[in-house]
């Protein structure tokens, strides 16, 4: 199987329909051809929460429909957090849920567009970084070669260009003084 990388909006498409006619994972994966994990962690990353309506509702226990008291509490001894299925296992969403009207528990939903353009958006921010001129980057390897940048991968390199002289600390202080500056 191919793994899952750049799912276009088709794709996304394609997932949300079968997921709507209750097809697993493994399913979903050898009709796109793609990895089963790598389709759970799709529909994971790109689910939505839908709170579910309090107003005027007792608190949900898995125990509610053979409880005897009748408001019930999660301080109760008999309080089990109620589970489904569906939503919490198999395609990890409630999307073609026939029980969905009526389910009174919190819900997950995927909609295909919402999760390309949040992926979009992804893409877009972790691409993000410095643009360097030439000689910035000179200076940077100049400064790199005297031994001075000694710091993890993602710090931010103009921070140091520009306050590099101002810290009389050792390097390895440096940077860990700065952690809060990482992207």
């Amino acid at each position: 199987m191919k793994e899952i990388h750049h799912l276009t909006l088709q794709d996304r498409q394609a997932i949300q329909s079968a997921i709507e006619e209750g097809k697993t994972k493994a399913e979903i994966g050898r009709l796109l051809g793609k990895d089963p994990c790598g389709i759970s962690r799709e529909i994971i990353r790109h689910r939505e929460f839908k709170k579910r309506n309090t107003y005027n509702r007792r608190i949900l226990c898995a125990k509610r429909k053979d409880c005897k008291i009748r408001k019930c509490s999660k301080t109760c001894n008999e309080y089990e957090e109620p589970t489904c299925v569906r939503r919490d296992r198999l395609p990890g969403v409630c999307n073609g849920c026939e029980k969905r009207a009526k389910c009174p528990m919190d819900k997950y939903f995927y909609h295909a567009a919402r999760a390309d353009s949040k992926y979009r958006e992804e893409l877009v921010c972790c691409r993000e970084g410095i643009n360097m001129e030439e000689a910035e980057r000179n200076l940077i390897g100049e400064k790199k070669g005297a031994g001075g940048f000694n710091y993890p991968p993602g710090y931010r390199l103009n921070y140091y260009i520009t306050y590099w002289d101002r810290h009389p600390a050792p390097h390895r202080r440096r940077w860990l003084c700065c952690r809060s500056l990482c992207f």
